[in-house]
């Protein structure tokens, strides 16, 4: 992510260049491409719950590579279907009554002269009743590499923090835990 798209994506939840600049560092690169991580940037504001998913190719389809075969294509294929469809991929708290505003995925670059080729979502989901949004049903987790992780950095009217998910833990609290 640019560093003008992290300015704009802090300014959705603080609503002011100055709040952005500020918590810029909040949204710093994430660690290099690195097999079986992914990540996840939320950020809740007003009636809006924005994300942004990436993640390395081998996480979704088993390879980095351009697909050469039937079977590659396929898992291709299937990736993009996965990830087409925010609303089964992530499930905001129902008493939120959200839907889904935008969907962008970004397929991976093949020809990346580094080599290694990454998945790009990014979603919007606008919700009627932002009190009531709590937490989100991460299920993407089914659909990638059974070791994956998924690196979440989460901000809110309430604060900054950040978790990670697992097969065994895919519900992302939204708001800020207490100490």
């Amino acid at each position: 992510m640019s560093r003008g798209k992290r300015a704009l994506f802090v300014t959705l939840l603080c609503g002011s260049a100055s709040c952005a600049a500020a918590e810029d560092h909040l949204f710093e690169e994430h660690h290099a491409h690195e097999h079986g991580v992914a990540t996840l940037d939320v950020a809740v504001e007003a009636a809006r719950l924005v994300l942004q998913f990436r993640s390395p190719a081998l996480n979704l389809v088993g390879f980095e590579h351009r697909p050469r075969s039937a079977q590659d294509h396929a898992a291709l294929s299937r990736a993009m279907e996965w990830l087409r469809n925010p609303a089964a991929q992530f499930q905001p708290s129902a008493d939120a009554s959200c839907r889904v505003a935008k969907s962008e995925v970004t397929p991976p670059d093949w020809d990346d002269p580094s080599g290694h080729s990454e998945f790009a979502a990014d979603y919007e989901f606008n919700c009627q009743r932002q009190a009531a949004l709590q937490h989100l049903d991460v299920r993407l987790l089914q659909h990638l590499d059974t070791d994956t992780r998924i690196q979440v950095r989460i901000a809110a009217p309430d604060g900054q923090h950040s978790t990670e998910l697992t097969r065994t833990n895919t519900r992302l609290g939204l708001r800020k835990p207490s100490k």
